[in-house]
């Protein structure tokens, strides 16, 4: 549902397991995230920029396969 996301987390050596810690959400959790079952916070955006993938967009990063 997000390719630019997985993409780049896929560029930084980084995993899903990595992002789900950051945010201190579980694993389905943030399978249900990343699917679209349920919402981003834009807190939880704005924190994967500043921490994990910094020098990236929002606009960019949760991009849908549906724009």
């Amino acid at each position: 549902m997000y390719p630019n996301l997985n993409a780049e987390l896929i560029r930084n050596n980084k995993s899903r397991s990595d992002l789900a810690d950051i945010l201190k959400i579980s694993s389905s959790t943030l399978s249900d995230k990343m699917t679209g079952k349920s919402d981003w916070k834009l807190k939880e955006c704005k924190q994967i920029v500043k921490e994990l993938l910094p020098g990236n967009s929002l606009d960019y990063l949760f991009a849908t396969d549906l724009d």
